[in-house]
């Protein structure tokens, strides 16, 4: 068992640039896919339920709390995390 034809055609394609967003951390510029865009990628390519992920590991790398002046608190909270995904595979 293999990808199917569709599902390599649409791994192998090109990545659509609009969905790729930057931030700047530690003076490095960062690419990334969102988690939403990545989920609804699987699903249309293996079918809701056709894969699955794992999470290996969690790391805050960000936690900033400022007072606001109106009362309240503003956090600002970033997390990287290490996900393995593994997909249900058709015959060719």
């Amino acid at each position: 068992m293999t990808f199917t034809v569709e599902q390599r055609a649409e791994l192998e394609g090109p990545l659509d640039r609009a969905k790729v967003k930057t931030r700047d951390q530690g003076g490095k510029t960062l690419s990334y896919v969102e988690a939403w865009h990545a989920i609804a990628e699987a699903n249309r390519i293996f079918g809701f339920d056709g894969w699955n992920r794992t999470t290996e590991r969690v790391t805050l790398v960000q936690s900033e709390h400022k007072p606001r002046q109106n009362g309240g608190d503003l956090w600002w909270i970033g997390y990287v995390a290490k996900v393995v995904i593994s997909a249900a595979i058709g015959k060719e």
